[in-house]
């Protein structure tokens, strides 16, 4: 299960509205009640690869190894 930081639902947001900015409050508002948060984010998705050869004799040693990472972000864009 996913957390969401603590944040202002819509009706207490546009108190703090008219208590902070009385003046630009009716241009800041746009009516919507939205958890902005859960909108915009998702689950971040995490690939990881690895491999790793090494070994050797008397003569010399070798290591080959590898890495891939794509992490998609939990920001969605819209495009």
């Amino acid at each position: 299960m996913r957390e969401y930081p603590d944040v202002l639902d819509a009706a207490r947001f546009r108190e703090a509205l008219k208590y902070y900015t009385p003046s630009e409050a009716a241009n800041a508002d746009f009516g919507s009640d939205v958890n902005a948060f859960k909108e915009i984010t998702r689950t971040a998705v995490t690939q990881n690869y690895y491999a790793d050869v090494s070994g050797g004799t008397q003569h010399g040693k070798y290591r080959l190894s590898g890495g891939y990472l794509n992490q998609n972000g939990s920001l969605l864009a819209r495009n």
